[in-house]
């Protein structure tokens, strides 16, 4: 029975204001936050504010693991924000003016703050790493780091934590959402540690330590040892790539007729739906065909057919295929001062691709790119 590294974090107040890229709340928290706060937990724990040592072949061997599962409470984010006035560190200036005798407070130094918090059902997240040998090498370690973790997100967002190792019927009943990583580029856009963090994370904090010199004031960088992966419940609808094309009348027709005609080649939408899609199918399967297919790779991944017996009648595919869909145009009218839609023919087709195939993609603007529709 395969087990997994479960490190556990619970939420003392039912809420979590930890932000994302580009200062959207971020939920769950990711496992580069995680990593960041054992990080800093070590550093507390075992007194080694300059440079870690005794938890270093740990969390590497942590930053070397897989993405893990992530199984979190219901997080639901606020749609209402509310505004912090924060003081500036400006203490030198407002003592500077009580020591010549002048009124001063810090409140006349503050800056405006919108806070927009997740709130939980729940107190738990789970992170969960799957171990090849059923048992974690640096076990006693990470447990004493994790326990000794004060906050995830904001300096507010208190919490207690815990790593265990646990089989798979255990984890089976771990309440909350199973988040799990994909391999396409939709889901929920999270930070994970590679190769590097942790040395990435020491550099950063010793430019920190020496931003004042004698040259001045040096920037901190970013942090940029980390990458980034969709994470997607089994109840999120799974995003897919498609390439659009517009269905134009040739140029030689368009060149005999005046240049007041319109470029679209246009199909009515509820008698020709199905032509459009069968003209553009029919389009890509003798491209592929060109391409060097063969015959069952073309029937199933563009026409959507099992290959089946002589004589059988054909089935249909999966969602690992391609999907034609025209597109009739929608503009807007006004009736009596209402605003109202009409949907007019069909001018345009996307392609869809199956769940992550970029190759795919990337081949359909290719072939049908200028392609000839036959009916």
């Amino acid at each position: 029975m395969s087990s997994h590294l479960c490190i556990t974090v619970r939420f003392l107040q039912p809420f979590s204001h930890g932000r994302g890229d580009g200062g959207e709340p971020e939920w769950p928290p990711s496992p580069l936050r995680l990593f960041q706060a054992l990080v800093a937990a070590s550093a507390a724990r075992w007194n080694e504010r300059i440079r870690l040592e005794y938890a270093a072949p740990a969390l590497r061997w942590l930053e070397q693991q897989s993405e893990p599962t992530i199984v979190a409470s219901v997080g639901i984010v606020s749609d209402v924000k509310y505004r912090l006035y924060v003081p500036d560190n400006v203490g030198d200036k407002v003592a500077k003016s009580w020591s010549a005798g002048r009124e001063g407070t810090i409140a006349d130094y503050r800056t405006e703050k919108d806070v927009r918090p997740t709130h939980l059902k729940g107190e738990e997240v789970h992170y969960l790493y799957p171990l090849a040998d059923e048992k974690s090498p640096f076990q006693d370690v990470l447990t004493t780091a994790a326990r000794s973790i004060t906050h995830l997100g904001w300096g507010v967002d208190m919490v207690a934590s815990n790593a265990s190792v646990l089989n798979e019927e255990d984890v089976s009943k771990l309440p909350g959402e199973r988040w799990k990583p994909t391999s396409d580029l939709g889901g929920t856009q999270l930070r994970v540690p590679v190769v590097g963090t942790l040395d990435a994370l020491g550099e950063k904090h010793e430019a920190f330590l020496n931003r004042l010199g004698p040259d001045g004031f040096t920037p901190v960088p970013p942090l940029s040892a980390f990458r980034v992966v969709g994470y997607r419940r089994a109840t999120d609808i799974v995003a897919r790539s498609f390439a659009s094309f517009e269905l134009l009348r040739p140029l030689d027709e368009i060149a005999e007729q005046s240049a007041s005609n319109s470029k679209w080649r246009s199909f009515d939408t509820v008698r020709h739906s199905g032509t459009v899609a069968g003209m553009v199918r029919h389009a890509a399967a003798e491209s592929a065909r060109q391409f060097g297919w063969d015959d069952d790779r073309v029937t199933s991944f563009i026409l959507g057919h099992v290959p089946t017996l002589e004589g059988q009648a054909p089935q249909a595919t999966s969602d690992d295929r391609l999907m034609f869909l025209p597109l009739p145009s929608i503009t807007s009218y006004k009736v009596d001062d209402v605003t109202r839609v009409k949907v007019e023919s069909i001018r345009r087709v996307l392609v869809v691709m199956p769940t992550g195939d970029e190759h795919a993609l990337r081949w359909v603007r290719q072939a049908l790119s200028g392609r000839e529709l036959i009916e």
